[in-house]
């Protein structure tokens, strides 16, 4: 019997990105779908992933850039009264309920998974804060399980650790590990044997930037451009 499980993060306004990976997941025929927070920022189509993502996953929670555009007192220099402006109520209740964690068995094992900011001070990656005091405070931020699983990073990546696995889904909408395609994890379980599949998705990037450059009110517009273009991260805020 197969099963599998796939999680995406960090889609932040990228429709063209989004689109493509629900098609990848259709194809490959993936019916367990979450989404690891951070549906907002960035990008232009606001309505339109959270549209999306509402209808195809079986769970959610949020992320930090979702929970900034619901509390910042004062985020402007971030774009938050843009992004707020643009949330219906059907939108504002949907990220409003959203929780900090998500719990679920797979393949006889413990899954855990939250998105990292706010729930831990610092991102974690291969190359950034991967010291074992990092890494272990992200682990078992939430207790020991079997698998935890983040995104936060928009990069891809898969640690063991005391017999535990730590990994992260990277970006769909914002990659930022020089490749310039979506990125998501699936979990397999082919009859009983477990297996994960990081998965790159390249997705009409033109697109994604006629999209930006049609709406010229977009915070920090070219930042958000070069990004998509290079898949890498080059913001400053100031």
């Amino acid at each position: 019997m197969k099963s599998q499980a796939a999680f995406l993060a960090d889609v932040h306004g990228n429709l063209p990105a989004l689109e493509a990976v629900l098609r990848d997941l259709d194809r490959r025929g993936v019916e367990q779908i979450y989404f690891l927070g951070d549906v907002l920022g960035k990008g232009p189509s606001v309505g339109e992933v959270i549209s999306l993502l509402r209808g195809a996953c079986t769970g959610a929670i949020y992320g930090n850039w979702d929970q900034l555009v619901l509390t910042a007192k004062d985020g402007a220099r971030f774009g938050v009264p843009y992004y707020r402006q643009r949330l219906t109520g059907e939108d504002l209740a949907f990220i409003q309920a959203l929780p900090e964690t998500l719990e679920l068995d797979f393949c006889g094992r413990s899954v855990l998974a939250y998105h990292g900011r706010h729930s831990i001070d610092c991102v974690v990656t291969p190359m950034l804060n991967n010291d074992r005091a990092n890494v272990e405070k992200a682990m078992y931020r939430f207790g020991a399980h079997d698998i935890t699983i983040m995104g936060d990073a928009h990069h891809p990546f898969f640690f063991t650790h005391q017999g535990r696995f730590f990994m992260n889904t990277g970006a769909v909408g914002n990659p930022c590990d020089s490749i310039t395609q979506a990125s998501y994890l699936i979990l397999h379980d082919e009859d009983g044997v477990f297996s994960t599949e990081h998965v790159r998705v390249p997705y009409d990037r033109a697109r994604a930037v006629s999209l930006a450059l049609r709406t010229p009110e977009l915070p920090m517009l070219d930042c958000y451009i070069n990004e998509i273009a290079t898949a890498r991260y080059g913001r400053s805020y100031k």
